[in-house]
């Protein structure tokens, strides 16, 4: 039987379906060329990995550390305040008073006061006589010393829902921290699988070199005998060498995707990573209706957790505002040491209360706290915005995992037809009741049945990974093993 001319068209489907699956829509760094061995990681590895090197993670972490010592401020606010000042005055002279006209001052000569006559004449001529004397009343150098204590009274309800509030921003901070932690896991998942995916579009390419190579030796064997035309083995080398192209272009996109779980895992730059196959097993379907997941994430999904702590924050800065209505008392008491004065007590101490209260400023408050109530109602509608965005992600996250599950198994039925096509084109072909044309077709939809069941495959697990974030269950739950 004289052989047929033969054709080989590529399948777009396999190349393209790689692209889009390792890529993932996610952000790619420049090509890393391996240079060295690389590491070989597995999935739990780089999730452990970014959560330590992630700088998403590590910016939410140092969010964490303000809150808490913006509490520690505010908890200062409780107890008393203490105030130590002093101050060194250098005046051009010292001060003296002269009474007595000796310095030449114009005061009085009390040398013509009458002597005393009387007990108690003697004992003012003796009170004048010492004003007679030129008398230093501020030396030129003079010192002071204060301590102070200070002790609000009724400011400490202010300072007791300022703490709570510094201790709500504590909660916030913690639940966006494992926020970005359930965000960042996704992403490395995503990464990894995508990486898989790709990986595994060329081995099944390869597997499809090795079968067409060992096609075109046995058509240069044919040409050789004069059974077919030059032309045909030259159809079946293009075949070949389009086949090898595609391989080179899959093999930049896994190196592609290995710079992109590189960077999503937060390693620096050129870190070589080898990640392990996972088990090979499919994700388990989601349990229950739509609705039920819908009810669970509500109650789970950190997004909506810290909106919630953020209304409790609204409310306690409104419950600030309105302290300003209350009066303003407070406790000090002082200690001053003075030298250099004649006229100030060397050590003084005084305990003094003070009461502030301002009756009128023309609404300021009451605006400030109709402010506040508006800023709690606008963020109640927030809630309620992203409460339908988060149900309609688990909507499609739960239906894209049931898609991605029956989208396996079709596929799984296609690779059993493509293998038996194949198995039986092979076997007439040898036996001369077909063409090369139509065991080059067999191969092809052989090769693209195998590229779509890896690529489906990766997608299921991807699939739950995303339903797993939505609904807001623990990382481990929806991560697959190695």
């Amino acid at each position: 039987m004289t052989r047929q001319s033969i054709s080989y068209t590529p399948r777009p489907f396999v190349l393209a379906g790689a692209s889009l699956a390792a890529l993932l829509l996610l952000p790619l760094t420049a090509l890393c060329q391996p240079a060295s061995q690389p590491r070989s990681v597995t999935l739990a590895v780089c999730i452990d990995d970014a959560m330590r090197l992630n700088p998403s993670i590590l910016g939410r972490a140092q969010a964490t550390e303000a809150a808490i010592a913006g509490r520690k401020s505010v908890r200062g606010s409780f107890g008393p305040s203490v105030v130590v000042g002093g101050n060194v005055t250098i005046w051009d002279e010292e001060t003296v008073a002269d009474f007595g006209g000796a310095m030449g001052t114009g005061g009085a000569d009390l040398s013509l006061i009458p002597q005393p006559t009387t007990v108690y004449e003697t004992i003012l001529y003796e009170m004048l006589k010492g004003f007679g004397k030129p008398t230093v009343v501020q030396e030129q150098v003079t010192a002071q010393l204060s301590a102070s204590v200070v002790q609000p009274i009724t400011p400490l309800w202010t300072v007791l829902k300022a703490y709570q509030l510094a201790g709500l921003g504590i909660d916030e901070a913690r639940i966006r921290e494992e926020e970005a932690r359930t965000t960042v896991a996704l992403a490395v998942v995503q990464a990894y699988l995508g990486f898989l995916q790709a990986r595994s579009v060329v081995a099944t390419l390869e597997a499809s070199v090795v079968r067409i190579e060992a096609h075109q030796r046995q058509m240069e064997k044919l040409h050789e005998s004069e059974l077919v035309g030059k032309s045909d083995v030259l159809k079946v080398k293009v075949a070949a060498a389009e086949l090898a192209q595609a391989m080179v272009r899959t093999r930049n996109l896994v190196e592609l995707a290995r710079a992109n779980l590189s960077t999503q895992v937060g390693w620096e730059s050129g870190t070589l990573v080898e990640p392990l196959e996972i088990e090979h097993r499919l994700p388990v379907p989601p349990e229950g209706t739509v609705d039920e997941s819908i009810r669970v994430a509500l109650s789970r999904r950190p997004e909506l957790q810290a909106m919630r702590v953020q209304l409790k924050q609204t409310e306690l800065g409104r419950k600030i505002v309105e302290a300003e209505y209350i009066p303003v008392v407070a406790a000090s008491g002082s200690y001053l040491y003075n030298r250099g004065s004649t006229f100030m007590d060397e050590n003084s101490f005084f305990l003094r209360f003070d009461l502030s209260w301002p009756l009128w400023e023309w609404g300021k408050t009451f605006y400030k706290a109709d402010e506040a109530a508006a800023r709690t109602r606008q963020l109640e509608f927030a809630v309620d915005q992203v409460r339908d965005y988060v149900a309609l992600e688990v909507r499609k996250t739960w239906l894209d995992l049931q898609t991605a599950l029956e989208e396996f198994r079709a596929v799984e039925v296609r690779v059993a037809e493509a293998e038996e096509n194949y198995r039986v084109q092979k076997k007439l072909y040898e036996a001369e009741y077909k063409t090369s044309t139509d065991l080059l077709d067999a191969e092809a939809a052989l090769t693209e049945a195998h590229a779509q069941r890896d690529m489906a495959f990766y997608a299921a697990w991807t699939a739950s990974a995303a339903y797993g974030k939505a609904v807001g269950s623990p990382i481990s739950s929806w991560v697959p093993t190695e």
